[in-house]
């Protein structure tokens, strides 16, 4: 799932000048201490126009760069430039400062096309039923190793749980996210505050990420040490930025820092939607009876009796539907950077020119919460607007979701991120009820939306405590 996970801060949007060639200047720090006297208008700005996009592009000039704010309506149009747009070239934004790369592995990862090596690890069907095999082992024996009765935080829990069996899948049974409860933690840490690095003097203003930084780096290092035999087979390996461009990449620090990089990318995305799903399902006791009914029933297991992955959307409808109205509530906006200088056609108006470095957002949240396409209650975790007549997933709705970017740029890890995150929850929900320990009358409240300008999937801001109680 490759998006850029949500936080609080992205002042790295004004960050380095580009050039044609991606040569960056320093950093404007001027002008950056400029920003944040005046952040919180400009962030409330932003953000509104990407959460209420009326018009196909609302462009905001903000010196040295253009940001421009795009409906889905506009798919058509950037679909054209997907050779001159690009997520990864967010990373001369903000890949210094927040992952601590050097200048040639932030010139390596935006100089070249990585979809055509992440198609080929992620879309191909043996490799994905590799990826999930592992992904369900690890699933199933974290579950097994859980106490019979405990209270813990929803949040933490389901995180972790999700982010180790991705892990298991593209790092190895070994990696510290599997086995390393306090790397799991710093790195939950730094998950949700990462952009914090981006402060100014973030040496005294973001002390908690820099400390989560450090301490995963480290033990990142130790893990490949101990591992290294194990480590080179998988894909995290394989996909690596510094792998694929330096010949000496063992000895390149750079290595570790696309390590940590990635696994933001891979693994934040799909815990953040599984703490959410569930969030929604415990406000709604009849829709959660639905999803544990669904979740155990016995047809919808294979010969060996577990849960079928390669019939899980099919197993599981109405637990696919919450899915994608978990992802239609809450997947805000996807960064684009100009790679190069070209024009927008816009509908009825004069084209749009966008010049090297300029940002695109792609305001998925005017589109998905749109009444026009969804209703009165479009801002209603609904699930049932989903499915169709016979109680299946209905591809014509899923179809009208915006959530992975445009034609040309969309995230091949899709297909893949969306079953591991169906298996863990329907895993969870076969193996555990869920209770509230104050009691059945007791209510959850609301999950909140993370403050901040949130850019790619929110984070949920409040937790809840619950209770697991294995099913006899």
């Amino acid at each position: 799932m490759n998006v850029i996970p949500s936080s609080t801060s992205h002042l790295g949007a004004v960050g380095p000048v580009y050039t044609d060639t991606h040569v960056s200047s320093p950093f404007p720090y001027q002008f950056l201490l400029l920003l944040v006297l005046i952040a919180p208008l400009l962030y409330s700005f932003v953000y509104n126009a990407i959460l209420n996009c009326a018009s196909p592009v609302l462009s905001i000039n903000i010196f040295p760069r253009k940001i421009v704010v795009t409906d889905p309506s506009m798919e058509s149009a950037l679909s054209r430039h997907t050779s001159e747009t690009s997520l990864a070239n967010v990373i001369f934004l903000i890949g210094r400062r927040v992952f601590g790369l050097s200048d040639s592995s932030i010139q390596a990862i935006g100089g070249y096309d990585p979809r055509p090596v992440h198609v080929g690890e992620f879309s191909s069907a043996s490799n994905a039923r590799a990826l999930l095999a592992a992904m369900a082992e690890t699933t199933g024996q974290k579950l097994q190793s859980q106490p019979d009765v405990q209270e813990t935080e929803l949040g933490p829990w389901l995180f972790k749980l999700t982010s180790s069996a991705v892990a298991s899948a593209l790092w190895g049974p070994e990696s510290p996210w599997v086995v390393d409860e306090e790397f799991q933690n710093q790195f939950m840490e730094l998950s949700g505050s990462q952009m914090t690095l981006l402060r100014p003097f973030s040496k005294y203003t973001a002390k908690a990420a820099h400390t989560a930084r450090a301490f995963i780096i480290n033990r990142l290092q130790a893990a490949h040490a101990n591992n290294r035999a194990s480590r080179v087979r998988q894909i995290a390996h394989r996909i690596n930025a510094v792998v694929m461009s330096d010949p000496e990449w063992e000895s390149n620090k750079d290595y570790f820092n696309v390590e940590l990089l990635t696994s933001l990318g891979l693994m934040v995305t799909p815990s953040t939607m599984a703490v959410w799903m569930i969030r929604h399902l415990l406000l709604r006791p009849d829709l959660l009876d639905r999803v544990v009914k669904e979740a155990r029933n016995p047809d919808a297991l294979d010969e060996q009796g577990n849960i079928d992955l390669v019939r899980i959307r099919e197993s599981f409808p109405f637990l696919a539907a919450c899915l994608y109205e978990t992802l239609r509530l809450h997947m805000t906006a996807i960064p684009r950077v100009a790679k190069a200088d070209f024009d927008v056609a816009v509908p009825n108006s004069q084209p749009i020119h966008l010049k090297s470095g300029d940002l695109i957002y792609l305001a998925m949240s005017s589109f998905n919460r749109n009444t026009e396409t969804w209703g009165s209650d479009a801002s209603t975790f609904s699930p049932e607007r989903l499915l169709n007549n016979a109680g299946g997933l209905s591809a014509s709705m899923v179809r009208k979701l915006r959530v992975f970017g445009v034609a040309g740029n969309l995230c091949p890890g899709r297909k893949v991120g969306l079953e591991t995150i169906m298996y863990v929850v329907a895993s969870v929900l076969r193996e555990f009820d869920i209770e509230n320990p104050r009691g059945e009358r007791e209510q959850y409240p609301e999950p909140r939306t993370e403050d901040g300008f949130g850019i790619g999937f929110e984070r949920c801001a409040n937790d809840i405590n619950i209770r697991l109680r294995r099913v006899a």
